[in-house]
């Protein structure tokens, strides 16, 4: 809990990450009470303390062990649907050219999450500059009307634990308006996944929604 602290008045972390960690950390102390407990009750007195504090010491340094399958990072996948009820050009110009991105950041703050400012687009090349740093992307798909996909080929830097891979957008058109979808690849080294994937994508999705959030209202504003 200490260390968490640290983290959080250090600035490493921000405090919700800190706060989400909490469950984790208190199912463990659960967890090594009971078997505290348990060892102190039906062993100590058989075998005397220094035998089952050898074996709890082994059995302590195995803890962090993991196999190689567990240290590779695992894919999250994330998409996102907003209705821009606007014609195909300025939809694809908002969402391709993009431009200045502006919006409620207060979520996203609070949060401790990269807050987007623009993106440009210069051939194949395609660079969205945050208050934290920037990321270099380049176009491998683009397909007006239908499908704009990038390659993630250097980002800032967000989590030590996750990595984007890959972005894109796909359009459908519908009676008067169209249909945008984001989707995101990202990597994760984060453990257990079963705890934090929904977190991690909630998050993701926050992004999607700032982002083309500016860009909808930049394609229905349009003249």
């Amino acid at each position: 809990m200490f260390s968490l602290l640290v983290l959080v008045f250090t600035g490493v972390e921000g405090v919700v990450c800190v706060l989400l960690a909490f469950p984790i950390l208190f199912i463990g102390i659960g967890i090594g009470a009971c078997v505290g407990y348990l060892i102190g009750r039906k062993f100590i007195h058989r075998y005397g303390n220094i035998t089952v504090v050898t074996v709890c010491l082994v059995l302590m340094s195995l803890v962090g062990w993991t196999n190689d399958e567990m240290k590779n990072p695992e894919e999250l996948i994330v998409e996102t649907t907003l209705r821009f009820d606007a014609p195909m050009d300025r939809v694809w110009s908002a969402v391709v050219d993009t431009g200045s991105l502006e919006g409620n950041d207060s979520v996203l703050s609070a949060l401790g999450l990269p807050i987007p400012i623009r993106c440009e687009l210069d051939g194949r090349r395609r660079v969205c500059y945050f208050e934290e740093g920037e990321m270099l992307q380049q176009v491998i798909t683009s397909k007006y009307g239908h499908e704009f996909k990038v390659k993630i080929v250097e980002s800032l830097h967000v989590r030590d634990w996750v990595e984007f891979k890959n972005a894109g957008y796909t359009f459908v058109q519908g009676d008067g308006y169209v249909e945008v979808t984001r989707r995101d690849k990202i990597t994760s080294t984060l453990r257990p996944r079963w705890y934090w994937h929904w977190f991690e994508a909630q998050c993701v999705q926050l992004e999607h929604r700032y982002v083309m959030e500016s860009m909808k209202r930049k394609a229905e504003l349009k003249e």
